[in-house]
């Protein structure tokens, strides 16, 4: 979490100074997998310290998460986080915070954000990360909100290739639109995207063992077939004893009889 170094109230407005962080936002990251899920195992960790603490994100969108020259993540964004859960007393009404493209679809209904509600735009966060688009389209403020109410979240492994079942199965849970049927707590989607992206990590050295073997197999018919001819060669000639030379034995006897 990017850390607060001051605030103070101006003019009946909060003013908050936080840390300068010298990184790379997530949009601009290549689209690796293993990189990208653990990173956002960080994020899912750094949000449940916020929720042990009561605090509510309300704005998380990749634009909120860095990494820094040192690899280390930081999540800001903090501008519109509240102390309190159920904070639906705490908007003017008919006014929606946060950025429509991750908002819960309980805030659009209810103007209610609750852990649970974070835990959505986390999920919106990681498809947009993975797939390069968001799960709903629209071209308006109304027609993405509308799309959020009406349609379901497509599967990423229809967009991606090689998704795990695994990580279908977390977005899937994270983006349903009840918030009771999404994870019920940071911590645990933290330990299942640690867990993916370590699984992640063996399937590829696996996979570059399996290919630099492959690389070399073409060699192994070639050096049976040798090892198969030496073998026959050394049957036929190698097991027969040297024969005595036939001039030599004529001459032997040669002197024997002329003694």
């Amino acid at each position: 979490i990017i850390r607060v170094l001051e605030w103070q109230k101006l003019d009946h407005e909060l003013v908050v100074a936080t840390e300068f962080v010298n990184g790379t936002p997530l949009r601009e990251l290549p689209n690796d997998l293993t990189v990208i899920l653990s990173i956002m195992s960080q994020v899912a960790q750094a949000l449940a310290v916020a929720h042990r603490a009561g605090i509510l994100h309300r704005n998380l969108k990749p634009d909120c998460i860095y990494l820094t020259r040192d690899n280390e993540v930081k999540v800001g964004g903090w501008g519109m986080a509240v102390a309190k859960e159920d904070d639906s007393g705490l908007t003017r009404t008919g006014v929606i915070l946060g950025t429509p493209d991750y908002i819960a679809p309980e805030k659009i209904t209810e103007n209610k954000w609750t852990k649970s509600s974070d835990l959505y735009s986390f999920g919106t966060t990681l498809f947009e990360l993975l797939a390069r688009r968001l799960p709903y389209g629209g071209h308006s403020v109304i027609e993405k909100l509308k799309a959020r109410l009406e349609k379901k979240a497509p599967l990423l492994s229809t967009i991606v290739e090689d998704v795990p079942p695994a990580l279908d199965e977390l977005l899937s849970s994270l983006l349903d639109k009840n918030p009771k049927e999404r994870p019920k707590s940071t911590e645990e989607v933290a330990k299942k995207l640690r867990s993916m992206a370590l699984g992640s990590f063996d399937k590829e050295r696996t996979l570059a063992v399996n290919q630099k073997s492959q690389r070399r197999s073409p060699l192994l018919p070639i050096m049976a077939l040798l090892a198969i001819v030496c073998v026959f060669i050394y049957s036929q000639y190698g097991s027969e004893k040297p024969k005595a030379a036939p001039t030599k034995t004529r001459e032997r006897k040669t002197l024997e009889g002329s003694k």
